[in-house]
């Protein structure tokens, strides 16, 4: 299978030339309408018309907020582990801001599974059915 990277536009061509000399097939994507980070609904769509049906992303804050943001996130699975960071730590939802309770993205919780210390918590958008 072909390893494929997602790129913004204007990325640097040396890096490109660099990734296709290891084989990898690079697609440029168009940037969000804020300009600052890759229209993650193309890259979905671009993986559609490959064939793909399912995606899974892994990531910290800064990816999970990214594609909750651009209303991309079908399912979560969010791992907890029970320590504090404080305001030091890393958000769960990156560079997302809300600033009225009311305006805040729902879930519904699906289930929650215990892993040693740790707990997996499944959320689904709210007004979704599992997939």
């Amino acid at each position: 299978d072909p390893v494929l990277v997602f790129v913004g536009e204007g990325t640097d061509g040396a890096k490109i030339d660099e990734l296709r000399g290891h084989g990898v097939q690079v697609v440029t994507a168009p940037l969000a309408a804020s300009g600052e980070e890759i229209d993650l609904g193309y890259v979905l769509d671009e993986l559609g018309r490959r064939g793909l049906r399912g995606v899974l992303v892994e990531g910290g804050g800064e990816t999970v907020g990214r594609f909750v943001r651009q209303g991309l996130a079908d399912k979560l699975t969010v791992f907890y582990a029970p320590k504090v960071l404080g305001a030091g730590g890393t958000p769960l939802m990156g560079s997302l801001v809300v600033d009225e309770v009311g305006r805040a993205p729902g879930f519904r919780v699906e289930g929650v599974e215990r892993f040693g210390e740790d707990v997996a918590v499944t959320l689904y958008p709210r007004g979704t059915e599992e997939s």
